[in-house]
């Protein structure tokens, strides 16, 4: 009994600490896209709330599903073709980082308020300059001291999960049971995990 309350203590000073200085999550679990759309809607704030959200959609995706209550929407335009790959479509003169930093920029400097979510990750890893476009990514995010997650359609304990953890601040493991959609946060690499918790579709 010593021993998880200790652990829950840990988790809440470690998701505080994550808010206050900025995170960036990755969210990963070989599940269907409502779960996935109501993992995003949790990580971007409750609707009402204060926040600067933006939201980087790869492929064919409706984007009031993915948002609470609005927000900047960027259509990132993948073409593994193309070295010029990842722009803005709705802003053509402007990459992806770019139009991300227009809003950041912009943004209070509260912890916190400035969210971003990417629908999919590994298209845009994939893409030419796709590495450095997501490098590009979380370092706005924590420059802003806002929360970034991104979607990666793979198992926790799969290689490219493994490989992609390494740049994130914390991985965000989804599933779908009877019961409804579940998360649960892998803190401090794997040594902090949480239980289960629900989540409202």
């Amino acid at each position: 009994m010593e021993s998880t309350r200790r652990d829950r203590a840990r988790v809440r000073q470690h998701l505080a600490r994550l808010k206050r200085r900025g995170c960036n999550l990755l969210v990963v679990g070989a599940t269907d896209a409502a779960t996935r759309r109501a993992a995003t809607r949790r990580l971007f704030g409750a609707p009402g709330a204060n926040r600067d959200r933006v939201l980087i959609t790869v492929g064919n995706v409706d984007s009031d599903e993915w948002l609470p209550d609005g927000g900047r929407v960027i259509d990132a335009a993948v073409d593994t073709r193309s070295a010029a790959a990842l722009t803005a479509p709705s802003t053509p003169s402007r990459s992806v980082p770019e139009a991300v930093d227009d809003v950041a920029s912009t943004s209070d400097d509260e912890p916190g308020r400035f969210r971003l979510g990417v629908t999919a990750l590994a298209p845009l890893l994939e893409s030419p300059g796709g590495a450095e476009t997501v490098a590009s990514l979380r370092e706005t995010v924590r420059e802003a001291r806002g929360i970034g997650h991104y979607h990666l359609s793979a198992p926790f304990d799969a290689d490219r999960t493994r490989a992609a953890a390494a740049d994130f601040d914390a991985v965000v493991e989804l599933r779908r049971v009877a019961a409804g959609p579940q998360e649960r946060w892998h803190l401090e690499g794997a040594d902090l995990v949480t239980p289960w918790l629900p989540l409202e579709e």
